[in-house]
């Protein structure tokens, strides 16, 4: 893989076109694979101006179109590289609109559900339909959370390559105040009253209140470490997506440290990340901007009547 990776990082810089790119890299690794190994690849060029992009695919999964409502599939151009010395590539142009294009490694639709069934290629168009009214990157991390709440047993690499339509999230509650213990009953009435206002079930919205006040009581404990500081809080939604975002100018920290624990644990603490990870969709934690700070992004998708 690190040869390949390299052969096509060398090849698409100076390749006219796609089909091109893929001969080149096939020619070369014909010279050099062994014990019937090749590899599957796609490489394209998009050009964002005209929304339109060109595909050459070597063996891949197919390529998805998808306009919000029905797919157009693209089935691979040739064989895997590695194979045929000899191997023709040809080429397509798709013009995206506003339409949205998906490329997946086969981990994506090897996924395994709760009775270990195979999500396959239908299960992974009807995960891609219903989150087809969320932006790209939104809908992009919500494929990735419902894929990681199934089995993965493979690599699993998703791109999905759509210009934005300018229909953004609009914000609900924004909120800045000491990183103090006494500011959190204003911030959970603040924050009730929002939820109340989107016709959040109460159930559902005592329960996203009480992971809110927990993931600011970690940061004024862990992160500022009783110090003085501030932390800002913003709600928006997007249809049916709540997405929180949490920041503070703390001390960066270290993700990957930041893990809910095994409840089967006999000790006390430790249980509000593990209470957010069990609520939220999805989750996670990366640098503020410029590298000052932390923030924490958390989305809970509603039930209404239209998603249900």
């Amino acid at each position: 893989m690190v040869q390949v990776a390299s052969l096509l990082r060398w090849a698409g810089k100076h390749a006219p076109a796609p089909s091109q790119w893929l001969a080149e890299v096939n020619a070369e690794l014909c010279k050099t694979m062994q014990n019937g190994r090749f590899v599957c690849a796609v490489v394209g060029q998009y050009d964002s101006a005209a929304r339109s992009v060109v595909l050459a695919s070597a063996g891949f999964p197919p390529a998805l179109l998808h306009d919000g409502k029905q797919f157009n599939e693209y089935l691979a151009d040739g064989p895997p590289l590695g194979i045929l010395a000899e191997a023709v590539y040809d080429e397509r142009q798709i013009d995206l609109g506003e339409q949205a294009l998906y490329l997946f490694s086969d981990g994506a639709t090897d996924v395994r559900d709760a009775q270990g069934k195979t999500l396959g290629g239908d299960g992974l168009r009807a995960l891609i339909a219903g989150h087809a009214e969320l932006a790209p990157e939104p809908r992009l991390r919500a494929l990735i959370g419902d894929l990681k709440h199934m089995r993965l047993v493979d690599d699993t690499t998703l791109l999905l390559l759509q210009e934005p339509s300018g229909k953004s999230a609009h914000r609900v509650l924004d909120l800045e105040f000491p990183a103090q213990p006494e500011q959190m009953r204003a911030v959970r009435a603040a924050l009730r009253t929002a939820l109340d206002a989107q016709d959040v079930a109460p159930e559902l919205r005592d329960k996203l209140v009480l992971a809110v006040d927990e993931a600011c009581t970690n940061i004024m404990r862990h992160a500022y470490c009783g110090c003085e500081g501030g932390i800002a809080l913003h709600l928006s939604r997007e249809r049916d997506m709540l997405v929180f975002e949490i920041g503070d100018q703390a001390p960066p920290i270290d993700p990957e440290r930041v893990r809910p624990r095994d409840l089967a644990e006999c000790r006390p603490g430790g249980l509000g990340v593990a209470f957010i990870d069990t609520l939220m969709d999805d989750w996670r934690i990366e640098p503020g901007q410029g590298g000052k700070g932390n923030i924490l992004r958390m989305r809970k998708r509603l039930v209404t009547k239209e998603t249900e």
